[in-house]
């Protein structure tokens, strides 16, 4: 390589490992942190709705109970607002065990994947300030920063197997939660008329 190409070499790769150190260490600093926060959201509204179903239940069931035109629309939005309680709470103590695990699968497989970016860009930088550096490093540079993410996508994988599933699981509930609803403010307009 020429000392044009050379110069050009060092100052991308500079810049590439200087973005690469700040991300490194970004995300080592605040990845706990977000995920925390996203667990935190769902398990609030998780534990908000759960609540208010067993408290619709324990407010409203007596009085269902001493009514005599009880009828099948009343039994099942308690049903269902009792079954979406029981399942929020499951809800919420299956993710609390395998949320840890697999966020700390994912925070290992970000650092490993930027650690070996960067010590590559090492490297590379410091055959262009050597003035060793070949365009045969730049490829295989390019080489394994696809494989590097190859690997990461199968490291994360069961991650994005268990998300996809724990999604699905608490589309499931608010859907259970707002037929349950619907069904319990249906079956009390149903009573005062």
């Amino acid at each position: 390589m020429d000392d044009k190409e050379l110069k050009l070499a060092q100052d991308e790769f500079r810049t590439t490992r200087d973005t690469l150190v700040d991300l490194l260490l970004q995300r080592m600093f605040e990845f706990e942190n977000r995920e925390n926060r996203i667990i935190e959201r769902k398990h609030t509204s998780i534990v908000a709705f759960s609540s208010l179903e067993i408290a619709m239940v324990a407010i409203v069931f007596p009085i269902y109970a001493s009514n005599e035109a009880l009828g099948c629309l009343s039994i099942v939005s308690v049903v269902l607002l009792l079954v979406g309680a029981i399942y929020g709470i499951g809800l919420i103590i299956f993710s609390n065990i395998k949320e840890g695990t697999l966020s700390k699968v994912q925070n290992d497989a970000e650092q490993k994947f930027l650690a070996e970016q960067l010590k590559e860009v090492v490297q590379i930088y410091s055959q262009a300030i050597d003035g060793m550096l070949e365009e045969k490093h730049i490829e295989d540079y390019l080489n394994m920063k696809e494989e590097s993410k190859k690997i990461y996508t199968e490291d994360v994988k069961p991650v994005t197997k268990y998300s996809s599933v724990l999604d699905k699981l608490y589309y499931l509930f608010l859907g259970i939660f707002g037929l349950g609803l619907l069904l319990f403010v249906l079956s009390i307009f149903g009573i005062l008329t």
